[in-house]
């Protein structure tokens, strides 16, 4: 492991390693995906074992895998049935309406005003920009 890495560094770190191992292929997706690229014929395997190399040495910190707490649910909740619905709309989206707040914890978070949202990848990509599926804050 070289270092622990939060959501927001975690592609760019992935995709260095990846470059770093020769595959200059890998880049960052404007949402924060990462694009694998080409895999040159007969390299599969030794792609892998890189991916797997740079994945195991840039891991995220503990908070960002373990689920979400009631506090976290509900702080959520409140973003994304208020705010993130509203930026939406605003932008011309149509958003299902939100299930009641105990149903939204009890799910574990499962509810998104994005659930439904269809648009061409550039337009997605503004969409998140403009009004991002989490709120600052989630994690402390």
């Amino acid at each position: 492991m070289v270092r622990q890495v939060d959501q927001s560094e975690w592609a760019n770190a992935v995709v260095a390693c990846m470059h770093d191992a020769g595959y200059t292929g890998t880049s960052v997706l404007e949402d924060g995906g990462i694009d694998w690229g080409l895999i040159p014929q007969g390299q599969g395997e030794s792609q892998a074992v890189a991916l797997y190399e740079c994945i195991a040495s840039y891991p995220l910190e503990p908070r960002f895998l373990e689920s979400w707490n009631e506090s976290q649910l509900r702080y959520l909740y409140a973003y994304v049935s208020g705010e993130l619905r509203r930026c939406l709309e605003a932008e011309g989206i149509s958003v299902a309406p939100a299930p009641s707040e105990q149903a939204f914890v009890d799910s574990g978070g499962t509810w998104s005003p994005y659930i439904d949202v269809e648009v061409p990848r550039d337009r997605w990509y503004e969409l998140n920009d403009l009004c991002p599926q989490f709120p600052d804050g989630l994690y402390g």
